[in-house]
């Protein structure tokens, strides 16, 4: 038994601009179980669909506003994790112009944290931190060779001083398996904030946006 075998599959994400709304009440972030959100297309198996994406100018997933642990690298990667690291994150990472084509509605920034984590049936890699660090998002690497990319509110991976633990405690909280693979995770992520981007700018969205959003159903709120 694993980290990511019980876990509830779905995406977290703010609210996507034109989706069906969950209530009235302001989220920054909201779960869309994996019966209602966008089926990924076999273009998003490799990186040329993000590669000849508009650049997001002044992204934090390229400069953030905090200042990462250790920051996202090929070198960095390897140094946590010598043997065993998903391809598709290995080739991202060997891309750095790829960054920039991904905005970020709520300031999240790249940041592999201190260490890795240890959790059953693998460890998990961080990947990315909200600016607030209301919720992390990481990637599990399994000790059977299988990889995912989950979602909760812990800091996994990183050292925490006792201020820290008196807020997110000792153990780590994960809520949700995100995507199978890296690929899957970026896809969907460049999309919503190429959605919101269309949005803040009062811009319409293309046919295959306007696809994409119709493919979300309604999303729940996050439980405590």
């Amino acid at each position: 038994m694993t980290l990511i075998d019980d876990l509830p599959v779905g995406w977290m994400s703010f609210a996507i601009p034109g989706a069906p709304a969950m209530s009235d009440e302001y989220a920054t972030y909201v779960m869309y179980p994996g019966d209602r959100r966008p089926e990924v297309p076999a273009l998003a198996r490799d990186w040329r669909w993000l590669r000849d994406g508009p650049v997001f100018e002044e992204s934090t997933m390229v400069v953030g506003d905090v200042e990462p642990t250790t920051e996202l690298s090929i070198e960095a990667l390897t140094a946590l994790v010598p043997d065993g690291l998903p391809a598709d994150l290995v080739s991202f990472a060997a891309e750095p112009v790829l960054r920039s084509r991904l905005g970020s509605g709520t300031s999240c920034y790249f940041d592999l944290g201190d260490r890795l984590e240890e959790v059953p049936g693998g460890r998990l890699l961080h990947l990315i931190s909200d600016q607030q660090w209301c919720l992390h998002w990481s990637v599990f690497l399994g000790d059977d060779g299988t990889s995912a990319v989950v979602a909760g509110d812990y800091p996994a991976g990183f050292e925490l001083d006792d201020e820290d633990r008196e807020v997110y405690g000792d153990l780590p909280v994960v809520r949700v398996r995100c995507a199978d693979d890296v690929t899957e995770f970026f896809w969907r992520w460049w999309n919503d904030n190429l959605v919101a981007r269309a949005h803040w700018h009062d811009e319409p969205l293309t046919a295959r946006q306007r696809e994409y959003v119709a493919g979300y159903g309604r999303p729940v709120a996050l439980e405590d």
